[in-house]
């Protein structure tokens, strides 16, 4: 019978391994880390650009990607456009 390569238990039979020898416990474990990871590293926050608010995808609080395409010129209006965007489904949380 084959063993897990990460808790190292016989991995009962019918239950395949994974590619990487894992268990199916232990592989989940690692998918549930990995979208933990995600979405500690993850937020959607209105940020101040050079010619005024935007509101931004950002990793690890440094924008990626722009979630509206438009600048705003207060904190507020892209706050309430962030709203909106967020309404319209087109954030990223719940995650898709």
């Amino acid at each position: 019978m084959p063993r897990c390569t990460n808790c190292h238990l016989e991995i009962p039979d019918g239950d395949i391994p994974t590619a990487s020898g894992r268990c199916r416990d232990c592989y989940r474990q690692s998918l549930d880390r990995a979208l933990t990871n995600y979405m500690l590293a993850m937020s959607e926050k209105v940020v101040e650009t050079q010619y005024g608010w935007c509101t931004a995808r950002c990793v690890l609080g440094d924008p990626m990607d722009w979630l509206c395409l438009h600048i705003h010129r207060t904190k507020e209006e892209a706050e309430a456009c962030m709203v909106l965007t967020v309404a319209d489904g087109r954030g990223i949380f719940p995650i898709q």
